[in-house]
């Protein structure tokens, strides 16, 4: 038989939710009205889908929880979230190597249509934990998940992630719904525990570890493209477009043909356009009908709403320039070569106009990002150029929503690769 283990004994110093103690917890609880949350968490409580898939999991049930639409199908008719489709920020390969960071567990929140705020340990105060503590256990449409460290409870392991449901305010105890049921159960773990356990250094990152505060975002609006690239890409990526000198470029197109030529070739597919699900709201539609009908009608829906969106940039200075940078040769085999590539959940560009479009929209994002974002990822690019490449698409609300989208989700990448960076910023937007 391989080496393996069914569950781990739980430390004496944690009380089992399911035992006589936890059970006249909970009562308690229940008479303060600290249990909140815990009745809106309980209902997608669920066990993560692999060892180091638990900051994926635990995201996974808020986003549930909280009632986010992914607007992408999951299995059959089907919208809803697993942890397999949150791979915005890392490849779940990745995930699978080392786990997920702080920072980039607020980068997967925000991308999935989440208000994050992050608390790291050596950043907030125990007396604030415990404030948050109380006001999470009290309302149902705003959650923690703590990112803490299992050995300073006792427990075998190091990093882990799960959602708090409840807190005992009289005894000081606060509930945590272990999303590794394989390995510990619900648990009543002491406050002052839970706080110190927030505090040892995270190895990936050089920095303690936190909670943070998760709601649905009442602004959340999904694109037709996504930017097709993860942190570690992005990050690589960053770094050459960074040591371009922008600088000699005296027009807009000095500075969009800098850009695009100084982009490696390995990065042939910028930004991917999302297989758009039917969405279907009558209760009463036909299931079978739906599943049998819901991939022609997403091909159509996709279609159309793609080509009006290239026929839109296509109108803009920024698509001639590019196009007239790019060999045609080099348009034709990167088209043929993404067409081969069939994710899931999004898809490249399938033919000339459509990788030239989404390159542009790229590049008005990234621009507009200088103008917005304090980060080691984005050079200081000249105002005027900058000013005179957004303005060109101010008459188009379908494409400069589909620049807002991209723009944050570099946004939300730079803040990410940014925060795990030791380093000063002296830039303009410093205050």
């Amino acid at each position: 038989m391989q080496y393996s283990f069914y569950k781990r004994p739980l430390p004496s110093n944690l009380i089992a939710f399911a035992s006589t103690e936890g059970k006249e917890l909970f009562k308690e609880t229940l008479n303060e009205g600290n249990l909140e949350s815990y009745f809106t968490l309980i209902q997608q409580f669920d066990t993560q889908n692999d060892p180091a898939f638990c900051a994926l999991s635990s995201l996974t049930i808020v986003l549930n929880t909280l009632e986010v639409d992914p607007k992408r199908q999951w299995k059959g008719v089907w919208r809803w979230y697993s942890d397999e489709m949150l791979d915005c920020c890392r490849s779940l390969e990745q995930v699978r190597e080392t786990g997920v960071t702080l920072p980039e567990f607020s980068c997967l929140a925000k991308c999935n249509g989440l208000d994050e705020q992050t608390n790291r340990a050596d950043l907030t105060t125990k007396d604030k934990f415990w404030d948050d503590l109380i006001k999470v256990s009290q309302s149902s449409d705003t959650l923690m998940v703590v990112a803490y460290h299992r050995k300073t409870l006792g427990q075998t392991g190091s990093g882990h992630y799960s959602p708090v449901a409840g807190v005992n305010q009289k005894k000081k105890m606060v509930l945590i719904l272990d999303v590794a049921r394989f390995k510990y159960p619900v648990y009543w773990v002491p406050f002052e525990l839970l706080w110190d356990s927030l505090n040892p250094i995270d190895s990936e990152t050089g920095k303690p570890r936190g909670y943070i505060l998760l709601k649905k975002t009442q602004q959340f609006t999904e694109g037709l493209v996504r930017l097709a690239l993860n942190k570690n890409s992005w990050l690589k990526l960053s770094k050459t477009l960074r040591l371009l000198d922008v600088s000699t470029c005296q027009t807009s197109k000095d500075l969009v043909c800098l850009i695009v030529k100084g982009i490696p070739i390995e990065y042939s597919s910028l930004v991917e356009m999302k297989i758009t699900p039917t969405i279907i709201e009558n209760s009463d539609s036909d299931e079978e009908f739906c599943a049998e009908s819901s991939k022609r009608l997403n091909e159509e829906n996709k279609h159309r709403q793609i080509e009006e969106l290239v026929s839109a940039v296509k109108t803009l200075p920024i698509y001639q320039i590019v196009e007239s940078v790019l060999p045609s040769s080099s348009i034709d085999s990167t088209c043929e070569k993404t067409n081969s590539l069939h994710p899931r959940l999004y898809v490249p560009p399938n033919s000339c106009s459509q990788y030239i479009a989404f390159l542009s929209l790229f590049l008005l994002a990234w621009v507009q990002t200088t103008r917005k974002t304090c980060s080691a990822s984005v050079p200081s690019m000249p105002e005027h150029l900058v000013t005179e490449l957004v303005d060109s698409v101010s008459q188009s609300t379908l494409v400069l929503h589909e620049i807002e989208v991209i723009s944050k989700q570099i946004q939300s990448l730079n803040s990410c690769c940014d925060e795990e960076r030791v380093k000063r910023c002296c830039c303009k937007h410093s205050s």
